[in-house]
């Protein structure tokens, strides 16, 4: 059996037209994958920053925990179980 030249020519069409659509939906991906790219980007740049923010939070803590410490060994305030170590 044999299509008449119209019937090929709308399947055709419908294919042509079907491939259009498909290829438009990649290229949305494609965009929204780029955008999902520079979003994980900018994430990671912060987690980095944030990260350096923390560790000199902890150096502080450290540092402010010695002074402390220091200050209260000059005054002789510190702690009775410090002073008994002497």
């Amino acid at each position: 059996m044999t299509c008449a030249p119209s019937s090929k020519s709308r399947r055709h069409l419908r294919y042509k037209e079907r491939r259009k659509e498909t290829e438009a939906r990649i290229a949305d991906t494609r965009e929204n994958l780029e955008r999902l790219q520079d979003v994980r980007d900018e994430v990671d740049k912060q987690i980095r920053h944030l990260q350096r923010q923390a560790a000199t939070a902890r150096r502080y803590q450290v540092l402010k925990e010695t002074e402390r410490r220091l200050t209260a060994e000059l005054l002789g305030t510190a702690p009775a179980r410090d002073r008994q170590r002497r």
